[in-house]
This record gives C-alpha cells, structure tokens and sequence, in this order.
C-alpha cells in the first residue's frame, strides 16, 4: 500500500509541477514523510492522505483504511 500511495503522490508532484517544492523523504513502514513549503502545506497533505486511502482501498475492499497526518519542524518518532 505505502509503495502504492507513494507512486500516485509522486506522479501527482509531477503532474502539478511541483518536483523541486514538495519532496518525498523518507517511508517507514507504513509512513511516507514528506517536506514542503508552508504556502502548500495543506495541499501537499490533503493529497497525501487521499493518496494513501486510495492505496487502502486497493488491497483493503471490505474495512476503510483510513489514514493520519503530523506536521512538524522534525521527524517525531
């Protein structure tokens, strides 16, 4: 799923211009970190999560797969 989310957020960077603003950094199990500047903080999350419940959906047909957020200065865990 996370492989998944990540590809349909990478292409939607793409798509939007935005390679060189929104970066993917890390994926850890089932994180995907992500850094951005403040003015697309809220787009670059919304889209994140959609991506990512999308990838849920995939696998997942019966049960929702919902998915969270944490905004910050670092890397919390």
């Amino acid at each position: 799923m996370s492989k998944l989310a990540t590809y349909k957020f990478f292409n939607w960077i793409l798509e939007n211009d935005l390679f060189d603003k929104v970066l993917i950094t890390t994926m850890v199990h089932d994180e995907i970190n992500i850094e951005a500047p403040e003015y697309l903080e809220e787009i670059a999350k919304d889209k994140l999560i959609q991506c990512m419940e999308e990838a849920g959906r995939v696998f997942c047909k019966t049960i929702p797969i919902s998915a969270s957020y944490a905004i910050g200065d670092y890397w919390i865990h």
